[in-house]
Formats: C-alpha cells, sequence, structure tokens
C-alpha cells in the first residue's frame, strides 16, 4: 500500500508540474521555429518534438496548424511509418540482442545486476520486473525501456504506440503532404543500439547512479520540453553526469545534425518543409537553429 501511495502522490506532483508548464505552451514555448531569407521565397519551419510527449502538444503550440497547412513536406528524423514494416520489425530484433559471450549477466558484474534489480523496483512501483528480463538483449534495450518507464510515470496517458512524431506525419499524409525521412530506420537502429555493449553498459549504471530520485531528470526534462525553454531541456541532455558524455553526445546528437543540414541544403531551396525532429537537436552552438543561421538563414521563433 505504501508503495501505491508514494507512486500516486509522484504522479500527482508531476501531473501538477506539468500542467502548469503546459499552460504556458501557447503563450512562451519555442518549439517552432520559422526558417526564412537566403532566397526562400516563402519561409519554412521547424518544430521540435519530444518523443513521449503527448500528441496534443503540437495542437496546443500557437501558429503550428497554420505551419503546417501552409508546407509542402514534412520530413521527420525518420519516415514513422516505415517503421512498422517486417524487414524493419526484424532488422531491429536483430540487432537489440546481444552476442551470447555479452549478455547482461557477463558484462554487469553481480553488484551491478542488484542495483539495476534495485532501480527497476523503485521505477515500477515494486513489479516484478528484473534484467532477467532483458540478459539476452544489449544494455541499451534496458536503458530504453527504464526511460520508457520513467516517462509512463511522469506522463501517465504517454502510449509508445501513438507518438508526437508519428501523429504529425500522419496529420501530414491525411493533407495529402509529402512525408520523409532526414535518415533511414537502420541508421537510427544502429545509432541507438549499434554503439559497443561496453559502452552501453557504463551508460546504463552511469545514468541509473546520477540521482537518488530516478524521476528527478525526466520530471525536469518533460517540464522543459512542455513550456518550450529549449536551453534547459538541452542542458540536462548533456550534463555529463545526468545526461551523456560528449562521445555520446557526438553520436547521438551533432553528427546527425550536421548530417541533417547538408540534406536540407538541397531541399529548402526547393520547396516549403516542416522539420519536425527531437527538441535536443536544435538548440545549441551545434544545433540545427544555429548551423541553418551560419548557412546563412534567418531562424526565429513562428
Amino acid at each position: 500500500m505504501f508503495k501505491s501511495l508514494t507512486l500516486h502522490l509522484r504522479r500527482t506532483t508531476a501531473v501538477s508540474v506539468i500542467a502548469i508548464a503546459a499552460s504556458a505552451l501557447t503563450a512562451n514555448a519555442q518549439l517552432l521555429w520559422r526558417i526564412s531569407g537566403n532566397g526562400l521565397e516563402k519561409p519554412s519551419y521547424i518544430f521540435g518534438t519530444h518523443h513521449c510527449a503527448p500528441v496534443s502538444t503540437a495542437d496546443s503550440t500557437t501558429g503550428f496548424a497554420e505551419a503546417l497547412q501552409s508546407v509542402e513536406q514534412v520530413y521527420g528524423e525518420i519516415e514513422m511509418a516505415k517503421m512498422a514494416s517486417p524487414d524493419i520489425q526484424q532488422y531491429m530484433a536483430s540487432v537489440i540482442m546481444a552476442p551470447a559471450d555479452s549478455t547482461l549477466d557477463k558484462v554487469l558484474t553481480p553488484e551491478q545486476i542488484a542495483q539495476v534489480n534495485e532501480y527497476l523496483g523503485k521505477i515500477t512501483g515494486g513489479m516484478p520486473l528484473t534484467t532477467a528480463s532483458f540478459n539476452s538483449m544489449r544494455p541499451a534495450m534496458l536503458s530504453n525501456t527504464i526511460s520508457m518507464l520513467l516517462m509512463k510515470q511522469i506522463l501517465p496517458d504517454f502510449n509508445p504506440l501513438q507518438t508526437l512524431d508519428g501523429s504529425i506525419q500522419q496529420k501530414a499524409l491525411a493533407m495529402g503532404k509529402t512525408v520523409g525521412g532526414l535518415e533511414t530506420p537502420e541508421f537510427q537502429i544502429n545509432v541507438l543500439f549499434g554503439s559497443p555493449i561496453s559502452q552501453q553498459a557504463e551508460a546504463l549504471i552511469r545514468n541509473i547512479e546520477s540521482t537518488d530520485d530516478p524521476f528527478e531528470s525526466a520530471r525536469r526534462m518533460t517540464a522543459a520540453y512542455l513550456s518550450g525553454d529549449l536551453e534547459t531541456l538541452y542542458g540536462i541532455i548533456i550534463d555529463p553526469d545526468k545526461g551523456m558524455t560528449g562521445q555520446e553526445a557526438d553520436t547521438l546528437i551533432y553528427n546527425r545534425n550536421e548530417a541533417w543540414i547538408e540534406f536540407l541544403m538541397g531541399m529548402l531551396p526547393t520547396t516549403t518543409m516542416m522539420i519536425v525532429v527531437g527538441a535536443g537537436h536544435l538548440p545549441g552552438e551545434r544545433g540545427v537553429i544555429n548551423l541553418l543561421r551560419k548557412a546563412g538563414y534567418e531562424v526565429t521563433p513562428a
């Protein structure tokens, strides 16, 4: 009973924080940005997403509907519909599995296994979920599952089968617009799960040791996103104590940003676009917004 009450209080507190953040969304958010200048006859747009945010976030953003209506094409990180194809599902299943000599019980010590199991108990309210369920998978799969479990507690209505990114692409298709991806599903799967298993194991342990309250970073990150505070969101993501190492930031954020900009340099002069990517890719010196500005475009809050 005590665990259930504690979990209820965490949910209530998180929802209150998010409600306050969401109430500021229409007035202060900087999730939607306009791309103009540099010879463009009509503007294109960038919209920053949070992959676990409510699908209603876009509709709550001032100017989003008009911006979506005005463009010819919508490009996400990937074309979401492709993720459901049997070939991609089979590919992902093959990538997330660990070699026989690198299962969790071989890359983590017994003490670390116990540490992870204790952490899983905290974030599930004591449900019987342990590393044994993930033993044959790469550590990144367990890390990804932990992130989903945390977000499910912070955002009880979160449905991993109904994402904000996917919802926007579905709306665009219904409007007769071209939908595409800045990278292939195979590439993104490898980025997320293809790094050396030793690095994945280190990241797993580092992340669960980063705070006494496993919900702290998830709450802060979600509230920052829903209030459109990209700088705070970015600071949490790149914090080496709570987020990722410099090498991980290069792989997961910066190298991809640069590849996207190279692709967009050929697209922006020829069409009007809405670029829909994770909000963590937008801010910072090596973020998409600044890289577009360096390329000669004006990027301003829409």
